[in-house]
């Protein structure tokens, strides 16, 4: 047993060094990596998984990753993490489910089940009560339903809310296109809508509740108020209070519901609705592990749910009919069709997946200090004339994404395009573009959503990289030309410290002292609103007539 012991030492021993000589190859040398490491772990003993039965490095390579990642790093969780091979191997087990391979006998008259094997059904249902759970939801309070992604959620809330033309629909500005959809269901039954900005919300909620204004009429209307409570552009955090105090301005006759999209959040960050009582929350699984893809989750809560419309809905009618129904209660009132079970089972895996590593907090606690890192890291770089290397989109701290742009020694753009393909060839693969976030998006650069909607109008609305602008530079009106897009770095639960510290090395390498050539991309001129051949957009409600009434 003693010789099995040393054996076991020294193969660890061997094991590390091994490993110590990848990431030092994975990083382009060491260039004082191993120090800069020694002094990251020592300062932040949360991120190596302390209470997991293996370090983040150990999983690394136990999992496969190691194997189909290789020596590059990745920087786009916030569209898709990577998988476990446990998770997908584990997710195939499904012995327990084997009724479900020969359809029972189906009862026409109370077709209340969601698939063909009450096994499927029985551990459908199990799971639904296990991931309002794991989100701090009572299952007393809220309902789990099932959707085919976060956008499916979105999608489903535009579908069922009643919207009336007495209603209003308030969205923050940096919000995801999924959520700006639900636009199409207010504007198809009259209701007003309009985007906000952070500071006109805290503004509203500040003023007296009796400022506020409502159309009359009969019966009670609902409003709706949406926002992202974690940015998916730049990992901004939204205040998780509003929720609360959007629900506070409702009147007898006027409820304010309130939709939390949440989506970004839970990648990295906990998030507990018994606290923070959304009417609405939204999850997309794979974004949280890498598997199972299409499976999402609209976490609803239940009296709100009485209130809700589903207009095409075939799931759970409780008894068949040709012209009238009588929908069941629960989540199967809004799920249409047979659901995608097996892949509903998989969601079991993610939830096994963070308990192993501490849960929501452990991920909170590994993901911190690397956005904190390479915050201050990129934050530092500058050119020989000391101007800065990177524009930081993304303010400190909050979501484990840095979001930025390269700049030339002049102060210039490099084209997003490019960045991702130099990035991408020294094997660092970050997100590019706006990703589904125009609010978000062109704030960053310093465009308006006007200008925008000119370049789209001139190019047949297909989407454009740069966009030549009039601004005042010194006091006289001059072109500036801005990238239509930005660069994402977004972490989750199985980054690394060698990626952080590769993306710094990479940047610094490439594009230290380096000059843009402007005369490269398609630079299409935006002509000023008041020219004639100017596309003119639609005036939406401004924030006054959306949150207050006054319109």
């Amino acid at each position: 047993m003693r010789l099995l012991m040393v054996a076991l030492a020294l193969w660890a021993g061997v094991a590390a060094a091994g490993r110590s000589l990848r990431d030092a190859a994975a990083t382009g040398g060491d260039d004082g990596f191993a120090a800069a490491k020694a002094e990251f772990l020592k300062k932040y003993p949360g991120y190596a998984y302390p209470d997991a039965d293996a370090t983040v490095d150990e999983l690394w390579v136990s999992e496969g990753l190691e194997g189909r990642y290789g020596n590059r790093s990745y920087f786009d969780y916030a569209a898709s993490a990577p998988y476990w091979n446990s998770t997908v191997n584990n997710a195939g087990e499904v012995t327990d489910l084997c009724p479900s391979i020969h359809p029972r006998e189906q009862d026409y008259l109370t077709h209340d089940y969601t698939s063909n094997s009450p096994s499927s059904k029985e551990a459908i249902d199990a799971l639904r009560n296990a991931t309002l759970q794991f989100f701090g939801a009572d299952p007393a309070e809220y309902l789990c339903v099932w959707t085919r992604s976060a956008s499916g959620s979105l999608q489903s809330v535009g579908n069922i809310f009643p919207f009336t033309k007495a209603s209003r629909f308030a969205y923050l500005q940096g919000s995801h296109q999924s959520l700006l959809a639900i636009r199409g269901n207010a504007q198809e039954l009259g209701a007003t809508y309009g985007v906000v900005t952070a500071e006109q919300v805290d503004k509203w909620l500040d003023k007296p509740k009796k400022d506020d204004k409502y159309a009359k009429g009969n019966g009670t209307t609902y409003h709706l108020f949406a926002y992202p409570t974690m940015d998916n552009l730049n990992g901004e955090l939204h205040p998780m209070e509003w929720v609360t105090k959007v629900k506070e301005r409702s009147t007898d006759k006027n409820k304010w519901l309130v939709l939390a999209d949440t989506t970004a959040h839970v990648i990295t960050k906990p998030l507990n609705l018994s606290s923070t009582p959304a009417d609405f929350a939204t999850v997309s699984f794979y974004k949280m592990t890498g598997y199972p893809t299409g499976v999402g989750a609209l976490i609803m809560r239940k009296e709100v749910a009485a209130a809700m419309n589903p207009v095409f809905s075939t799931g759970g009618p409780r008894a068949p009919a040709l012209d009238w129904r009588v929908l069941s209660d629960g989540a199967a009132r809004f799920e249409d069709g047979t659901l995608p079970y097996l892949n509903i089972i998989a969601v079991r895996q993610v939830l096994a997946t963070y308990k192993r590593l501490g849960g929501p907090q452990a991920v909170d606690s590994h993901t911190a200090p690397l956005k904190t890192w390479l915050y201050d890291q990129a934050s530092a770089l500058k050119h020989s004339n000391g101007k800065p290397l990177l524009q930081i989109n993304s303010p400190s701290g909050e979501g484990a994404t840095v979001n930025f742009n390269v700049l030339d020694p002049n102060g210039e753009y490099f084209g997003y395009q490019d960045i991702a393909k130099a990035l991408g060839a020294a094997g660092v693969d970050v997100g590019k573009g706006c990703f589904a976030n125009p609010g978000s998006c062109y704030a960053s650069v310093g465009l308006k959503d006007d200008e925008v909607f000119q370049v789209t109008a001139q190019n047949n609305n297909t989407a454009q990289e740069w966009a030549v602008v009039t601004r005042v530079v010194d006091g006289k009106p001059k072109q500036v030309r801005l990238p239509i897009g930005t660069m994402r770095a977004s972490m989750g639960f199985m980054s690394r410290f060698e990626d952080v510290w590769k993306l710094v090395k990479v940047l610094k390498e490439t594009y230290t002292d380096k000059t843009v050539d402007v005369t490269t991309g398609e630079n299409v001129v935006v002509p000023e609103l008041e020219a004639a051949n100017a596309a003119k957009p639609i005036r939406l409600p401004g924030p006054d007539c959306v949150l207050q009434g006054r319109c």
